[in-house]
């Protein structure tokens, strides 16, 4: 060990030193107690990880705890450190990628007494570099093309490899590096200290096995705010990586396939430090017009500003395109900063924007500020329209990373919002901010659920990586639903979820006093190893109790008789039940007939036990509402069963009714009149039972009950005969001497008669008017008078004819038209002797 000395020379304690790939146990302390550990860092170091444990006892873990305070190349304390670890209880981990070289300091302090504390620390070094000879270098925005790698499977690391080399003689505010073009598929690296070495990356946190745990930046990009390395791995040549806040030095890249990759293009870019990282140097920005691209790191500011002149209505200053984390912050007149502003933007990511109506005229001045990275962005700053916020009270849908800004509302409103996730996404983050007044938002949506375990059987599971030993995306994950109500004060409000599932967010805005210019946004990330959970579905009703009758009828008749055996229908399981053959057989033949069968299955108890099984597979509660939607046989009142007056049935519920309920269905009634079929004229037709008269038609419906309706009709017929007969007598007799204008009104009644089917076939009339008019004479006028004459008196004998009881029905009389369009008539009355013909013309001929 080594002691620690004080600046006076005192020795205060012993320090214990740590090596690589050693472990020391068995360490104890008193609560209060200070514990001293270092190691020592070497050149290209490239990772340094420490883990501290208690000693199982093969019990239990016990209550020590302790905190660990760390720092390089100074003896920290709780007051002043690099980085802590506090309230150890069972396991410590501490990992650093690319530590300087030097002295690490770990001080353990102990809030309890421990023993049994095991420490174990192991050093990754890094190969050193190959020379700048066996390297190409990479000039600032010169591409470098053609590049090619042709290993085969079988070929050995070096040849899946080209390095690269950018030097870097000043101060940049970031170096980026892309490769693209050709074919294959080709990954990029690069690392302030050595070349990157992609096949001996087991502890490399921040290289390709662990790029997916690295810093998350807002809209699915990884952003690297490491600055001494970064990764890109994945399908392709399309590839970038990036460090920030750079010194002089050199940095070195990796390209490297494990496949192959042809004629791509790398090329490196550096952004040198802004001009504008001082208030006094500020740039003016042109109304309208972007500015940029800009990038940033933590501890880099920028400093814009923008003249507003009188009467403008809006200004808006607005960050686009991008990625990572940028903060804006303005105030009127002079320089703004992190802590002393009129304005600020709190929009997740690198699409800031702040908004307002009416800003005072005079020079504005703007921050462009982070607290992690950002590149590739443009600030705009515009003069708009007055902004005026409306609202319908329909739910406003919110878009990835979109602001809206300008929210207003009473105390008291609530403000409806909502998002859809088309998959499940690494975490939903949903934001409030600026204006006035004070808010309160809830969230509610579906999160999913992924046990611990679950996490190792996915890493164990073969199934769980490809061919080529990639991850494919698994599915072990449920969800529920969950109700989030956002942390903040005033109008500074924030929901975040991990692990949002896909489906629909629903958001409540509620103004807890006045709100106005408030801005809401809405951001996530989509995960790219975990399917679309399927939303359940409502369980619905598929089958009745008809449906079940019908089913067992024809499945379980092997005869095809049309009936079941004994043997036939005990097979029948209904409801998890056997079925009675005696009590089933109701007309106790032997057999069981369809009604039979449909009696029992639409019995109350079964019916009810059928439908709440199908909306209810785990034995939930149902809603009335829904169960009294369904179609039913029997009649039910489930608000009567409603113990809890909760409106909704539970299982328990729904089997008290079953026990108490009457069966009102009768299958052997199918309309439902209290008629049995076999006693119902229209077994059919619940308004109908009988027909006295045997016509067809019901009694209820039918003018004459106890008559047929075939001589009604008859009757009918023969009267409107006889009156339009004595019409035309009446008529002939009142006629003047006019014999054209009379053989006019002669052909207008032959018409009728025609009509009336009293006449001869309309041929032979027309042959017996077929002489030209102008050649008639009184005589010829006279002899149709007289062919007229005679039709009206035979049909005026029709009476006689009918009373004299002839053969066949007389050709005047008229019947009733069936369902084929064919004329029908019983003759005589009462006789059951049918007669029939298809055109009134006809006779009548018995059928």
């Amino acid at each position: 060990g080594a002691s620690w000395v004080m600046p006076d020379g005192t020795i205060v304690a012993q320090a214990i030193q740590l090596f690589s790939d050693e472990e020391i146990y068995g360490i104890s302390g008193q609560r209060g107690d200070q514990l001293l550990f270092f190691v020592e860092i070497e050149s290209l170091t490239k990772n340094l990880f420490i883990e501290a444990f208690f000693e199982y006892n093969g019990e239990e873990w016990g209550d020590s705890s302790f905190d660990a305070y760390f720092s390089h190349d100074a003896i920290p304390n709780s007051w002043d450190y690099d980085e802590i670890y506090d309230d150890v209880t069972e396991y410590m981990w501490m990992d650093w990628s690319w530590p300087d070289e030097g002295i690490m300091w770990m001080v353990i302090v102990p809030r309890t007494d421990i023993e049994d504390l095991a420490i174990y620390t192991y050093m990754d070094i890094a190969d050193p570099p190959p020379s700048i000879d066996e390297m190409t270098e990479l000039v600032n925005e010169i591409p470098v093309t053609g590049q090619k790698i042709n290993a085969g499977r079988g070929a050995p690391d070096e040849d899946r490899v080209l390095y690269y080399y950018v030097n870097v003689t000043e101060n940049l505010s970031a170096l980026t590096v892309k490769t693209y073009g050709g074919s294959g598929n080709i990954d990029l690296a690069i690392s302030s200290q050595t070349v990157p070495d992609p096949f001996n990356s087991f502890w490399g946190w921040n290289e390709p096995w662990f790029e997916e745990f690295d810093d998350v930046g807002i809209f699915g990009e990884f952003v690297n705010i490491d600055t001494k390395s970064d990764w890109s791995i994945g399908p392709g040549n399309e590839h970038q990586v990036n460090l920030y806040d750079v010194k002089p030095g050199i940095y070195y890249i990796t390209a490297y396939t494990y496949g192959k990759a042809n004629d791509f293009t790398i090329v490196a870019s550096m952004s040198f430090e802004p001009q504008n990282i001082e208030p006094e140097d500020a740039i003016e920005l042109t109304p309208g017009i972007p500015y940029g691209p800009l990038s940033g790191y933590n501890g880099l500011s920028q400093y814009f500003k923008i003249n507003v002149p009188e009467a403008t209505e809006r200004l808006v200053v607005d960050l686009n395109s991008g990625f990572g984390e940028a903060s804006l912050y303005m105030k009127l007149s002079d320089s703004p900063t992190t802590n002393d502003y009129m304005h600020k933007s709190n929009s997740p990511g690198s699409g800031d924007k702040i908004g307002f109506n009416d800003p005072t005229p005079g020079m504005w001045y703007i921050l462009l500020d982070t607290e992690m990275v950002f590149g590739d962005v443009t600030i705009t700053a515009s003069f708009e329209d007055r902004y005026v916020w409306e609202y319908d009270g329909n739910p406003i849908q919110l878009f990835n990373g979109e602001e809206i800004s300008g929210i207003e509302a009473p105390t008291g409103e609530s403000l409806n919002f909502f998002v859809e996730l088309e998959k499940p996404g690494e975490y939903l983050m949903i934001q409030t901010y600026g204006g006035n007044g004070d808010l309160v938002m809830t969230a509610t949506g579906n999160s999913l659920v992924f046990g611990f375990e679950d996490f190792f059987d996915f890493f164990e599971d073969d199934k769980s990586f490809d061919e080529e030993g990639r991850q494919r995306p698994g599915n072990n994950f449920d969800s529920e639903e969950v109700t989030l109500t956002s942390d903040g004060f005033g109008t500074e409000q924030m929901i975040y979820l991990d692990l949002p599932a896909n489906g629909r967010f629903d958001i409540s805005v509620d103004a807890l006093e006045e709100i106005s210019e408030v801005t809401i946004v809405a951001s996530w990330v989509y995960s790219d190893f975990i399917e679309p959970i399927e939303e359940p579905q409502d369980p619905i009703v598929s089958q009745n109790c008809r449906d079940i009758a019908e089913n067992e009828m024809t499945s379980k008749d092997k005869d095809s008789n049309g009936v079941l055996s004994k043997t036939e229908f005990e097979s029948i399981i209904l409801n998890d039940n056997k079925l009675d053959f005696s009590k089933s057989d109701i007309n106790v033949d032997g057999e069981i007939e369809f009604s039979e069968l449909l009696q029992i299955s639409c019995s109350c108890n079964n019916e009810l036990e059928l439908i709440f099984t199908q909306l209810s597979p785990e034995d939930d509660e149902v809603s009335i509402e829904k169960l009294s939607s369904q179609v039913y046989e029997n009649k039910y009142n489930f608000f009567d069963i409603d113990s809890n007056s909760n409106l909704r049935i539970s299982r328990s519920e729904i089997d008290i009714l079953i026990l108490l309920c009457d069966t009102t269905f009768d299958a052997f009634d199918g309309d439902g009149d209290g008629v049995p079929d076999d006693e119902d004229a229209f077994p059919n037709d619940p308004d109908e039972t009988k027909d006295t008269d045997g016509d067809g038609v019901g009694d209820n419906a039918d003018l004459a009950p106890s008559v047929s309706n075939d001589l009604i009709y008859s009757a009918g017929a023969i009267l409107a005969i006889g009156l339009l007969a004595m019409l035309v007598l009446v008529s002939r007799s009142s006629r003047g001497g006019d014999v054209n204008s009379a053989w006019e009104s002669d052909k207008q009644y032959n018409l009728a008669e025609q009509m009336l089917n009293m006449q001869e076939s309309p041929m032979v009339m027309e042959q017996q008017i077929e002489t030209p008019q102008d050649s008639y004479e009184v005589d010829n006028v006279m002899d149709k008078r007289e062919i007229v004459d005679n039709k009206t008196t035979n049909s005026d004998n029709l009476f006689e004819q009918l009373l004299s009881q002839p053969e066949s029905p007389p050709n005047q009389l008229l019947g009733m038209i069936d369902s084929n369009g064919i004329e029908v008539i019983e003759f005589p009355m009462g006789s059951g002797n049918m007669w029939q013909r298809s055109n009134p013309n006809q006779s009548w001929i018995k059928k």
